[in-house]
């Protein structure tokens, strides 16, 4: 797919060009379609937030008095974060 702007060849599958940035998006189809390095770091990034808050939970578990109960977020968090990868990682195929 030529890109309008620069007129640089790029993947039919690429969302937006490699060489300038500008979305290649034609028709609402491609607009609606999910970008998977987007959706990647979306899940690493809440994967990585909830590794950071289960670290904090460890590492203060006596000092305020938190209970078993505090791990359920940064669990969640890690294992919502890994779902997102996963399913970013099968839109690439």
């Amino acid at each position: 797919m030529k890109c309008a702007n620069c007129q640089t060849e790029n993947d039919p599958k690429e969302l937006s060009c490699l060489e300038c940035g500008k979305s290649l998006a034609r028709t609402k189809e491609d607009l609606e379609r999910v970008d998977p390095k987007s959706t990647a770091v979306i899940g690493y990034a809440l994967g990585g937030l909830g590794l950071v808050a289960l670290f904090f939970v460890t590492i203060n578990l006596n000092v305020l008095a938190l209970t078993s109960l505090d791990y359920l977020v940064p669990i969640i968090l890690i294992v919502l974060g890994t779902g997102i990868v996963v399913y970013a990682r099968g839109l690439k195929k």
